[in-house]
């Protein structure tokens, strides 16, 4: 998974899409999900 594409130019940082922003915060709210369920059990 690379964040900076080949025909990207030097010293800029990569871009982050709304569905980057999207993927983190389903992975965020899945993992503080079972969290809850871990400590709860």
């Amino acid at each position: 998974m690379a964040d900076t594409p080949a025909d990207s130019p030097p010293g800029r940082p990569p871009r982050r899409t709304v569905r980057d922003w999207g993927v983190d915060t389903l992975l965020f709210l899945v993992a503080a999900f079972f969290g809850l369920i871990a400590g709860e059990t």
